[in-house]
């Protein structure tokens, strides 16, 4: 059902679009539509990452409650994947707060090093979160343009 939805934004950002979706501690990336300009992002499909690190794993962290996310962050470790990965829990709340204010999240290089993404909410009819869709970009890219 996504498709359509992701095909048209991939089309008009020019740019990779992906869906994710929580599992767990983890998010997964469900689908992803790569860009079709010569330089890009590979995102690999089915990829497992933390929910710690990068936009749209924050969103699923964020909109938990207060009570899951303790649990969270009494199960994990905190492994900084890239030199702009968070490295403290302090972070991770304020990330939380402002991701739970706009219902959007941005990310710089947190889970690869030259990345960028925007991530926006998927929610279900009851109003539950089920997925994320960002828009991931070279950081290089970004910036030059």
């Amino acid at each position: 059902m996504a498709r359509p939805v992701l095909q048209n934004l991939r089309d008009t950002t020019l740019q990779s679009v992906q869906i994710t979706l929580r599992d767990g501690d983890d998010r997964v990336y469900a689908e992803v539509l790569e860009t079709q300009t010569p330089v890009r992002l590979y995102i690999q499909l089915g990829r497992r990452t933390p929910l710690y690190t990068g936009a749209s794993t924050r969103l699923h962290l964020a909109f938990q409650s207060q009570e899951e996310r303790n649990s969270y962050y009494q199960r994990i470790k905190l492994i900084q994947l890239t030199r702009y990965s968070p490295t403290n829990i302090g972070q991770l709340e304020q990330f939380g707060e402002l991701a739970r204010d706009t219902w959007f999240a941005i990310s710089f290089g947190e889970l690869e090093q030259f990345s960028a993404e925007l991530t926006a909410l998927v929610f279900n009819a009851d109003g539950e979160l089920v997925a994320s869709v960002s828009v991931a970009v070279l950081y290089k890219i970004l910036f030059e343009q």
